[in-house]
């Protein structure tokens, strides 16, 4: 079985590499989350007639839920969501015409997470190609806004319980292996209150930028506390960390999961 396995991932290489290129052509860019049903439908007509297959929408956003039930006691699920971080910086190839070189596929999105949306698909239509049934049902989801939290995704789906398996999970991103931790993160917003004053006389009121940069200042200096604290059951991911972004000002300042420029 081990051998048919190998083969049949070898016979299915460049279909994968297509459908891979075929998704990030798709610029799913978070903001301005745009094309979300765009890639939900390219992804149905690869996942073809064989799984059940169903859209959940939260304000107007598409979740697709892809089951294999085999009448198994458990139920693993694997997620991947289909928004990518804009296109932003200088890049040598178009971000959205994916080139491969050095056995690599070039695009915004190829390794966070459309290449791992790909794995997924072709796992369960792989092992039903070769009559392989899994030990327990299987589930996947394809899911939007990732990039700004996940709320109207991931979240939204297993607030309102269209979701409770027993195992999960995360397909997400470059990281080699398995982790059983995540990173996971803490957003706070400060709002720093200072007192106006006409220019000529700025020692009769109190300049909330200069108030802010000392915070700043003051916070940045955590990093260096942070930085020996390791997570205790995985020690593959990145240390604790602190990053500051100006709220309104700067490329990129409002984006959850960038550092401004």
């Amino acid at each position: 079985m081990h051998s048919t396995i190998k083969n049949t991932i070898k016979e299915n290489k460049n279909q994968v590499i297509r459908f891979c290129q075929d998704l990030v052509k798709i610029p799913t860019q978070n903001p301005p989350k745009e094309n979300y049903n765009q890639i939900i439908e390219r992804i149905k007509k690869e996942l073809g007639n064989q799984f059940d297959c169903k859209i959940y929408y939260e304000n107007t956003k598409p979740n697709l839920i892809v089951k294999w039930i085999i009448g198994g006691k458990k139920t693993i699920h694997i997620n991947s969501h289909y928004d990518v971080v804009p296109a932003k910086g200088d890049w040598k190839t178009e971000p959205f015409d994916p080139q491969i070189q050095d056995n690599k596929i070039y695009g915004r999105g190829s390794a966070d997470c459309k290449s791992n949306i790909c794995v997924s698909i072709y796992a369960i239509k792989l092992m039903k190609k070769i009559n392989l049934e899994p030990s327990c049902n299987v589930e996947l989801s394809f899911t939007c806004d990732e990039e700004s939290g996940g709320f109207d995704g991931m979240g939204s789906l297993v607030k309102n319980k269209i979701i409770s398996p027993d195992y999960a999970i995360i397909a997400d991103g470059p990281v080699k292996g398995i982790n059983n931790a995540h990173k996971g993160v803490l957003a706070l917003n400060i709002t720093v209150i200072g007192k106006s004053s006409h220019a000529g006389w700025p020692h009769k009121g109190k300049n909330a930028f200069i108030i802010a940069c000392k915070l700043a200042e003051e916070l940045d200096k955590l990093n260096l506390k942070y930085k020996d604290i390791k997570s205790k059951c995985d020690s593959k991911l990145p240390r604790v960390s602190l990053r500051l972004n100006p709220w309104r000002y700067g490329r990129g300042a409002c984006r959850l999961g960038c550092v401004p420029v």
